[in-house]
């Protein structure tokens, strides 16, 4: 299923900008595109993010960094170039300083239309009770946040004319703070 979901952005992506040419995304075919996305990986990072080891992926227990540090390191093997220095966009809630991982494919220019792909990292961590107590979020958004980092390396293969960014955020749980963080940022640097 995750796998027809970043075939289907891939098309998305493709019918809504053009490439600079010569044009080889255009002529590649629907089974070419397939080949470009490992099952095997999907289902690694996807049970990475996911594995009790993350502990929820909250920022204050410590998880949500282990996480980010996972997708920092897929950003850099696979040509996906910082968008701020070390990939963090730096904001704090409730007292927690955390980050938004950010990436970016080629040169960023304020002048030139911006595609984001983004999706939360983070979850609600652990509960307090007996039993199986960490929420995992496997679908909420370990699968979003497998999509985006496959879809970046399989762009970052293309030059693009338009900015490509891609975004894992920080504190959705707690009122997409880190979705608001990146968007003040990028509106106030087109004002520029």
């Amino acid at each position: 299923m995750l796998k027809n979901i970043v075939i289907l952005s891939v098309f998305a992506l493709f019918i809504s900008c053009n490439k600079i040419d010569p044009n080889p995304i255009g002529k590649l075919t629907l089974q070419q595109i397939r080949q470009q996305i490992d099952p095997s990986e999907t289902q690694q990072i996807l049970f990475t993010l996911a594995a009790d080891s993350m502990k929820g992926r909250e920022s204050k227990n410590g998880g949500y960094f282990k996480a980010a540090q996972f997708v920092t390191d897929y950003f850099k093997a696979h040509n996906i170039a910082p968008f701020y220095s070390n990939y963090q966009d730096t904001l704090s809630t409730k007292g927690v300083k955390t980050y938004n991982v950010v990436g970016r494919i080629g040169t960023y220019d304020p002048q030139k239309k911006t595609i984001l792909i983004g999706a939360h990292l983070d979850h609600v961590g652990i509960r307090e009770s007996e039993g199986d107590t960490i929420y995992n979020g496997a679908n909420d958004n370990a699968t979003g946040s497998t999509a985006v980092m496959q879809l970046g390396k399989f762009l970052a293969q293309f030059d693009w004319d338009q900015n490509i960014i891609l975004a894992l955020f920080a504190d959705e749980e707690k009122g997409l703070k880190g979705a608001y963080h990146l968007a003040h940022f990028l509106l106030m640097k087109k004002k520029v």
